[in-house]
């Protein structure tokens, strides 16, 4: 073909324009989706740092993303504060809001999604630190405890012992 004439536009033995057109293919490799062996779960870790004015991202982090387990620092919740204002209830919520004598700020929650393949309990510690831990029950084969602790800036030795009696508490 004539490359040379300028309507045949590089085209080897292709007379004027092309008759039809293409997009071109996206030249970025896909990335699979993540399908979920029945036997996983997907866990997602936030700092807050105030919950309670970014409820509408939050959900819509949750909807995009949609974890099977969600870690939460720094809620800032306080203890009137109803789950049902701020978590969707597709979700268990186990919350440890900080003590009202302390500041505003810090505060723990986990949520557990309501799955039938999933139950979950809170184990219940005696501390004072801002900790949770839950026992997720997976497909009634495996059990997994899992705890996140928001650990206040200059914290004194007093607090991490308490921290090391409260892991104790978890595995005896």
């Amino acid at each position: 073909g004539d490359t040379s004439n300028p309507r045949s536009h590089g085209y080897p033995d292709t007379p004027g324009f092309p008759q039809a057109s293409s997009s071109p293919k996206d030249p970025r490799p896909q990335t699979p989706r993540r399908t979920k062996k029945k036997d996983s779960f997907n866990i997602a870790i936030m700092n807050f740092r105030s919950l309670n004015n970014k409820i509408p991202e939050f959900h819509t982090v949750l909807s995009a993303t949609d974890p099977d387990v969600v870690l939460g620092t720094e809620t800032w919740l306080k203890s009137d504060t109803l789950n049902c204002e701020v978590f969707p209830e597709n979700y268990t919520i186990y919350r440890r809001d900080r003590l009202l004598d302390r500041k505003h700020d810090g505060g723990v929650v986990i949520l557990v999604m309501v799955r039938k393949s999933f139950t979950s309990s809170e184990l219940k510690i005696n501390t004072e630190c801002e900790l949770l831990f839950v026992e997720l029950m997976l497909n009634e084969q495996k059990n997994v405890k899992i705890g996140y602790l928001y650990k206040p800036p200059r914290t004194d030795e007093e607090y991490l012992e308490d921290l090391q009696q409260s892991l104790h508490q978890v595995d005896p």
